[in-house]
């Protein structure tokens, strides 16, 4: 099982639909880090959910770490947050993994 860190801006060169399907063809789950981001509309919105739609398909598991306010804002008032598991840091995205692969044991 491989885990990866992708670091996210929607509107700039990066992780596309296309690359995620990469990214879920190759491991089971992933860490987004749209700590970048200073601006999420409906489009950008779009792409998360639809990485969370694509990798729930693959049998794979996508979440966010750090997370910036205005963008969690958005998940929040729009429900994607309860699609999308949300953790303060990288490395406690990485430790729900860990606590995930012990209990697959």
């Amino acid at each position: 099982m491989r885990e990866d860190t992708v670091p996210w801006r929607p509107c700039a060169p990066g992780p596309s639909r296309t690359t995620f399907k990469e990214l879920i063809a190759r491991g089971d789950r992933f860490v987004l880090d749209p700590s970048g981001v200073s601006f999420c509309d409906s489009a950008g919105l779009n792409v998360l959910l639809g990485a969370w739609r694509q990798a729930d398909a693959g049998g794979a598991m996508v979440v966010l770490a750090r997370v910036p306010e205005p963008l969690l804002r958005i998940l929040q008032m729009t429900g994607a947050d309860q699609l999308l598991r949300v953790h303060g840091t990288v490395t406690d995205a990485e430790a729900v993994f860990a606590g995930i692969r012990s209990r697959d044991r």
